[in-house]
């Protein structure tokens, strides 16, 4: 044997040594091929993600990332103190560990973020779950709460450069809590109980927490696979699918013992419908939020609505032009008497290696100043600066790549 080989050589080289340490040494290397031996039995490479797994499978380690790079530039009517803005962003620069422990119903998932603005490493995605069957799974830690299905849709797969600026406006960003789901043949059911909306690594003790936070989803597939609806788009050559789906959201405040609190009710709801076919896809959503306010000697309820629209066609095999509008119609009685604002994007992806590997280019149109509404605000995410006239122009190119 080579390690016994190399004991020999060993032995022969050294003056001084006892029988006693020759065996130590030759236990040593023996100890050493084990362990490599044992790694090399291990399971390692690529099929979408990187991985390591044991060889059974019952441990594995995915680790994958998403770099999206862009350029962006934003025009203005020449009221603004900047007509135009423009120069590059790193929009999202991810990285991401998910698996499985000691069988595959035991499921995690870590995702953290460099921020565009300052670089910081943010925390958001960050839960656990155990699978009861092929159907029923429960998960619990911090993720995006099953409402609104654009912030639902991994930033990797979004048709156009960044969602929706209706999306924005009614955002419920990440949760912490535990939630229950229910897959079948055609059918999807998710319940979860969090801290509410938007309360991303915030502590128990925080204001910006919910006293309680309910929210549920269901979804019927009338046809395809549940995969098809992971991302907005439909490569050509895929089959036909089709899904309707709808959520419900409602929250209380988190109140202290002043008597200066103001005790706010959240009902956030939804219904959204995708289809998608051999190189075309079609995808709309209904929002609605009722917000009801209390306090002392002030009471006010408001209703706001958005609407969103969007399809895409495949011109080639590596070819899509795409194009939505949405719109977000704010109540009248909030203050002001604020309008709607309404935009319109109009788009362009090539695909290098699908998603892997993809370019966007694409231009908002702003119908309106976002001066003479009051439920949208500005966003470096989208690149709205806010006009105070109508006609803001939102250019961008962005390069994404997934490793």
């Amino acid at each position: 044997m080579l390690v016994v080989g190399a004991a020999a050589s060993l032995t022969g080289a050294q003056s001084v040594g006892s029988t006693d340490e020759v065996r130590a040494v030759v236990a040593d290397m023996l100890a050493d091929a084990d362990s490599r031996t044992s790694l090399l039995a291990s399971e390692s490479g690529h099929d979408g993600k990187f991985f390591l797994a044991s060889d059974d499978g019952n441990f594995r380690l995915n680790f994958d990332g998403l770099i999206q790079f862009r350029y962006m530039a934003n025009f203005r009517s020449d009221d603004n103190a900047n007509e135009f803005e423009h120069g590059f962003q790193s929009q999202l620069t991810k990285l991401r560990f998910s698996g499985n422990v000691v069988n595959s119903n035991w499921f995690y998932n870590i995702e953290a973020n460099f921020l565009h603005d300052g670089g910081t490493l943010t925390l958001e995605d960050a839960f656990v779950g155990y699978k009861f069957s092929p159907e029923w799974a429960m998960t619990w830690g911090q993720f995006i709460a099953p409402v609104l299905r654009e912030w639902m849709m991994d930033d990797r797969y979004n048709l156009a450069a960044s969602p929706s600026i209706t999306q924005s406006a009614f955002n419920h960003g990440r949760s912490q809590g535990v939630a229950l789901s229910y897959t079948g043949n055609d059918f999807l059911v998710v319940g979860a109980f969090t801290d509410g909306a938007s309360t991303q690594n915030s502590d128990f003790t925080s204001a910006v927490e919910a006293d309680w936070s309910l929210t549920g989803r269901a979804a019927w597939k009338m046809a395809g696979d549940w995969a098809a609806f992971d991302d907005f788009t439909s490569f050509k050559g895929s089959k036909f699918a089709g899904m309707l789906g709808g959520a419900v959201h409602y929250q209380g405040s988190s109140n202290t013992s002043a008597i200066t609190d103001t005790d706010s009710k959240v009902l956030l709801y939804t219904v959204d419908a995708q289809l998608e076919g051999d190189g075309w896809n079609a995808w709309g959503a209904f929002i609605g939020r009722n917000i009801e306010s209390r306090s002392m000697g002030s009471d006010g309820d408001t209703d706001d609505f958005g609407v969103v629209v969007q399809a895409g066609l495949f011109i080639s095999e590596k070819d899509e032009l795409f194009a939505r509008f949405d719109s977000v119609i704010p109540d009248s009685d909030r203050a002001g008497d604020p309008d709607p604002f309404s935009t319109l994007t109009v788009g362009y992806n090539h695909y290098f290696a699908r998603h892997a590997v993809k370019f966007v280019a694409d231009m908002q149109y702003c119908f309106d100043a976002i001066v003479d509404t009051a439920a949208v605000v500005t966003d470096n995410d989208t690149g709205l600066l806010g006009d105070v006239d109508d006609g803001e122009i939102i250019l961008r190119a962005q390069f994404q790549l997934m490793f």
